[in-house]
């Protein structure tokens, strides 16, 4: 049974979590949470539950990274890497048994958003207590900040447009992401994915610490003024026209 119920995890998922869609890390955390979505469908346990165990360990990792002077560090990015494929698992579940909702949806986005978005404020205080670096502590306080603006941004860029398609008759794209720089975004969040193997790898270094999460700072801002440009200047574009 629990070989069928891969193979049918990869086949129907494979369809929605492909290389092309997906950062490099996600697309192998996609094909290991198939390895594990058999468990769930033996257990019937459902995708909304999934979602809510994916929370918990969540705050769990936030929780480990700076407990005790961060001598549980490197447990936290080990369950930082179980939370992404974890994040997998649910849409899996909810695939297979075309049991998807759009509260599931809410609530797995609003996890990552501020999953993400607390981790990386979590590793500022981490950088911090390890090398006094108070610039660089100031800029991981802001970079968790434009991370969030960035996902406001596109979850109501999405919402508007498709609204006002609706209202207005018209074929907008929603997704000015998928249509441009696709992939250029996707290597951003590779290398942030990289970024964090390398504090775990080096967890005790100050000089490579400070390195490393200057880059991820630096890769959430590019990310996020680009994407703010980029869609300001398409709701302009596709949104400026009276309301009806």
């Amino acid at each position: 049974m629990y070989y069928k119920l891969i193979l049918k995890s990869h086949k129907i998922n494979s369809k929605f979590r492909n290389f092309k869609n997906l950062a490099l890390a996600d697309y192998f955390a996609s094909k290991i949470a198939n390895i594990f979505i058999p468990f769930f469908l033996i257990l019937k346990i459902h995708p909304n539950k999934i979602t809510a165990i994916n929370i918990f360990f969540s705050f769990l990792t936030l929780i480990l990274i700076n407990i005790s002077n961060g001598e549980f560090f490197s447990h936290a990015i080990i369950l930082f890497i179980f939370c992404k494929i974890v994040d997998h698992v649910d849409g899996g579940v909810a695939r297979v048994i075309k049991g998807k909702t759009f509260f599931g949806k809410f609530a797995d986005a609003m996890n990552d958003a501020f999953f993400f978005s607390l981790f990386y404020l979590a590793l500022s205080f981490y950088c911090f207590n390890l090398t006094g670096n108070y610039a660089l502590f100031i800029i991981g306080i802001i970079a968790p900040i434009f991370l969030l603006i960035n996902i406001l941004i596109l979850d109501k860029f999405s919402a508007l447009v498709r609204w006002s398609n609706k209202q207005n008759k018209k074929n907008f794209p929603s997704y000015i992401r998928k249509k441009r720089f696709l992939r250029f975004f996707l290597t951003l969040e590779d290398i942030n994915f990289l970024a964090v193997l390398i504090l775990f790898i080096h967890k005790n270094n100050p000089e490579v610490i400070q390195i490393t999460f200057s880059i991820i700072c630096l890769s959430i801002f590019l990310s996020s003024i680009i994407n703010l440009i980029m869609h300001s200047f398409y709701a302009f574009r596709y949104l400026n026209f009276n309301k009806k």
